[in-house]
């Protein structure tokens, strides 16, 4: 029950008001609503909430012990050579996974992180928060200088708050619309928004 209180209030938490809203009615544009964004590739007439994602929890969906899963399936892994990214090849693209969604992606002499997460949890909180399945392949302390950060989506998996404080304004970061203020509360301001 605990676990279930601590996934609700992380799902509710994963944004805001803020960069769910930037419809502008004087330029509007089509994937753009009062409400939020609306992808024009699916049918997205039916909304759903936090009751339709509670009823797939209870009775669509089987889900694993983590702990269990983490422990039968370790994901195969090569060590990384800290030398190799420090020295990349600069007329090949190197592309280094760090763990989850966090990809090193090096190309003549530029570094651009992926949605960084070096954290222990997916969480705003340490003591709480879905557990990494693997450890970073290295510490955030071995990164080479960072050029870019990409960030696809504000949830704590993709956007945590320990590795943006770790890499704060030496990079630039490139992040959805809306989502600059959130990285402005950690203290970061070299920031540009895509739509």
């Amino acid at each position: 029950m605990f676990a279930l209180g601590c996934g609700l209030l992380l799902t509710a938490s994963c944004t805001s008001a803020e960069d769910t809203k930037p419809f502008d009615p004087k330029a509007p544009k089509a994937h753009h609503t009062e409400d939020g964004f609306r992808n024009l590739y699916v049918n997205s007439a039916g909304k759903k909430g936090l009751f339709d994602f509670l009823f797939k929890v209870r009775f669509k969906e089987n889900w694993p012990d983590e702990d269990k899963l983490r422990k039968a399936s370790p994901t195969p892994r090569v060590p990384v050579k800290i030398e190799n990214l420090k020295s990349p090849p600069t007329s090949v693209i190197q592309a280094t996974w760090m763990g989850h969604s966090t990809f090193l992606i090096q190309y003549r002499g530029v570094n651009i992180l992926t949605d960084p997460i070096f954290s222990d949890r997916a969480s705003p909180v340490t003591f709480a928060g879905p557990l990494r399945y693997s450890d970073p392949a290295i510490s955030i302390n071995d990164l080479p200088p960072i050029d870019a950060v990409v960030i696809s989506h504000n949830h704590y998996d993709h956007m945590d708050e320990a590795t943006i404080q770790a890499i704060g304004n030496k990079s630039k970061w490139l992040v959805p619309l809306g989502n600059a203020a959130l990285l402005k509360q950690s203290g970061v301001s070299n920031v540009v928004e895509l739509d």
